[in-house]
C-alpha cells in the first residue's frame, strides 16, 4: 500500500517538475524575444536616420527577406542601401553615404521625376478641401501632365463683351494683361470667378466673362496667377485662357 502511495506521489513530483520546466522554457524565450525587441527600439531611438542623400527627402529603414534596408521614400529616387543583419547597421551605412561628399546625383530622369511630383503636390494642396482628394491629385496630375489648364470663358455672348472682345483684338496680345478675380457677391454663383482684363497703360478693368462654373474649384489653385488670354475674333467671338502648371 505504501509502495503504491509513494509511487503516486513520486510521479505527481514528475509531473510538476515538467510542467514547472516547460513553463520555465516558455518564460526564458519570452524574456529573450522581449530583450531583443527592446534593443531593437533602443537601436532605433538612439540612431538618427539622416535625409536621403541624393535628394534630400526623407527616408525610413525596412526589414525585408533580403534583411535590413534603408530607402528614400521619394518614389521617382529610389536610392537605397540593403542586406544588413542589424537594423542600426542599416541605419550607420545610410548616414555614412550621406556624409560622402561624393554622393552619386541624382539622373536627369529622376530629376524629372522628382519636378513633376512636386508640382503635382504643390498644385493638389492649393485645390481647396472641398474636393476630394484622390480627385484633386488625379486632376492636378493632369493639368502638370498637359502642361497647364486651358479653360474657355463664359458669359461672353452679351452684346458689349463681344464689341469689347473685338477692340481688344486690335491690341498686340502682349499688352493685354487677364487677372482671375473671385466674386464672392455675385448672385447666381458666390464661388464665381471672373476673368477680367486690363490694356497696358490703358485706364480701368474689365470683365470679359467667367470660369466655367463646373471648373471654379480647381481654378482657385491658380489665383493669384496670370493666365494667358488667346481672344477669338471670329463671326462668334470668344475667348480662351490658359493657366500654366
Amino acid at each position: 500500500m505504501e509502495t503504491g502511495v509513494q509511487a503516486s506521489i513520486y510521479g505527481g513530483i514528475q509531473r510538476f517538475d515538467k510542467r514547472d520546466h516547460l513553463a520555465r522554457i516558455v518564460a526564458a524565450r519570452n524574456a529573450s524575444v522581449a530583450k531583443e525587441r527592446t534593443s531593437e527600439k533602443e537601436s532605433s531611438d538612439d540612431a538618427t536616420l539622416q535625409p536621403c542623400p541624393v535628394c534630400g527627402k526623407t527616408a525610413d529603414v525596412v526589414r525585408g527577406m533580403g534583411g535590413w534596408r534603408t530607402e528614400c521614400l521619394v518614389g521617382g529616387c529610389r536610392h537605397r542601401t540593403e542586406g544588413f543583419a542589424e537594423r542600426a547597421d542599416a541605419i550607420e551605412a545610410w548616414n555614412a553615404a550621406g556624409s560622402n561628399e561624393e554622393a552619386k546625383p541624382p539622373t536627369e530622369k529622376q530629376a524629372a521625376s522628382r519636378t513633376v511630383a512636386a508640382k503635382v503636390c504643390g498644385l493638389a494642396n492649393r485645390i481647396p478641401r472641398s474636393v476630394p482628394r484622390k480627385e484633386a491629385f488625379s486632376r492636378a496630375w493632369a493639368i502638370v501632365r498637359n502642361g497647364g489648364l486651358e479653360l474657355p470663358v463664359t458669359g461672353v455672348s452679351f452684346g458689349s463683351r463681344q464689341e469689347a472682345i473685338g477692340k481688344l483684338a486690335r491690341y498686340d496680345p502682349k499688352d493685354i494683361i487677364a487677372l482671375l478675380v473671385p466674386e464672392a457677391g455675385c448672385v447666381h454663383d458666390t464661388e464665381a470667378i471672373a476673368v477680367k482684363v486690363m490694356v497696358n497703360g490703358g485706364k480701368g478693368i474689365y470683365t470679359l466673362g467667367y470660369i466655367p462654373r463646373t471648373e471654379t474649384k480647381i481654378a482657385r489653385a491658380f489665383l493669384g496667377a496670370v493666365p494667358e488670354l488667346r481672344l477669338i475674333d471670329g463671326e462668334t467671338k470668344g475667348a480662351r485662357i490658359r493657366l500654366a502648371a
